[in-house]
């Protein structure tokens, strides 16, 4: 493949991605699908759909030729191509797990590889998948090699027949465009007068009369009882109210339900990959690592509490949000159970 072609179908795959755009009164239908549909990831979907178009444009990252016993050596700064193919197959969002059609063309272990290399994550990477240059420019070859890893035991545990990971990680250019996201439609202000209202099991929802039975309870303190349910009626409407708009100005759209997916080594492997007898190179990525991981589902819900504008023109708001997360494999682990807070962050790409 040529060069040239490459940068050909990547900027043209980037611009197709920048102008798509959906119905502006399309909606979600089903939970689990947060993306609205677009003629262009709809023609690009299809032109993807060949095994030799993905073989060609997707898998040329560093990875991928390593694992060909192409390249050996680590460049810095990254091959520009070659972070070109691993946007691409980012954005692609299928993984593919094999760089040929044997058993032993596995990826997982290259990407292995990648991910729990500790030499990847400094300062000026921020500890995360961003260039080692301090610029937060996004490394699409450690997001490729972290997508790998994920989708390899995701397969692993089966988790991949279920629709809410299905509609992502085997649907190509599932929401990999901008303003793709799709909110579930919002609790209308009648809705939630009619939540706050609704009757208790034992009642009728106004309880009033609940004490005309008991001689103790004179009329005006019958009223005083009313007022004040009629008060925690009112309060609960203006919280929802106050939560809804939080949601609408939140420009990051981080309320609701999550799925999270976690997985790591056992410590004793970490530790011995990272820091063997003999010392590597830094410019030589550590050898493939193929010894299994353990892996975790966490339900996440999160809530916005405050918006914060900070001055200056084209500066992003600062949304805060706090929640908790719960294990969906066994309340035994409790790294995995915990309250959240934080703030999200943008960055260049």
């Amino acid at each position: 493949m040529a060069q040239a072609e490459l940068s050909f179908v990547y900027n043209t795959v980037m611009r197709l991605l920048k102008n798509a755009s959906h119905e502006p009164s399309q909606e979600r239908s089903i939970r689990s699908v947060t993306y609205g549909s677009s003629r262009n990831t709809t023609i690009l979907s299809e032109l993807f759909v060949r095994a030799q178009v993905q073989d060609a444009f997707l898998s040329h990252s560093f990875l991928f030729d390593r694992a060909r016993g192409g390249s050996k050596y680590l460049q810095e700064p990254p091959n520009d191509e070659q972070q070109q193919s691993a946007k691409l197959h980012c954005l692609y969002g299928v993984p593919l797990l094999k760089f040929g059609r044997t058993r032993a063309s596995r990826m997982y272990p290259f990407a292995c590889s990648k991910v729990y290399d500790l030499r990847e994550y400094t300062q000026k990477t921020h500890w995360g998948p961003f260039m080692n240059d301090g610029t937060d420019r996004v490394d699409w070859e450690k997001v490729e090699a972290i997508m790998l890893v994920l989708a390899a035991n995701i397969k692993e545990r089966g988790l991949d027949k279920y629709p809410i990971f299905s509609n992502f990680w085997s649907t190509p250019f599932a929401g990999s465009w901008s303003k793709s996201y799709l909110p579930w439609p919002p609790v209308r202000e009648g809705d939630a007068e009619q939540c706050a209202g609704e009757p208790d099991e034992a009642g009728d929802g106004n309880n009033d009369d609940d004490h005309d039975d008991d001689p103790d309870v004179g009329t005006s303190q019958r009223s005083e009882i009313g007022g004040a349910r009629a008060m925690g009626a009112d309060e609960r409407i203006s919280e929802t109210q106050r939560y809804q708009q939080l949601k609408l100005e939140d420009p990051y759209d981080v309320s609701g339900t999550w799925l999270r997916i976690v997985c790591f080594l056992d410590y004793n492997d970490f530790f011995s990959y990272n820091f063997p007898l003999a010392s590597i190179p830094d410019n030589v990525p550590r050898p493939a690592l193929d010894t299994g991981e353990a892996t975790r589902v966490i339900l996440m819900k999160i809530d916005v509490t405050k918006i914060e504008y900070p001055d200056g023109e084209g500066t992003m708001p600062v949304v805060h949000f706090k929640g908790f997360s719960r294990s969906l494999d066994g309340s035994w682990d409790e790294n995995a159970n915990s309250e959240l807070r934080g703030e999200p962050n943008i960055y260049g790409d």
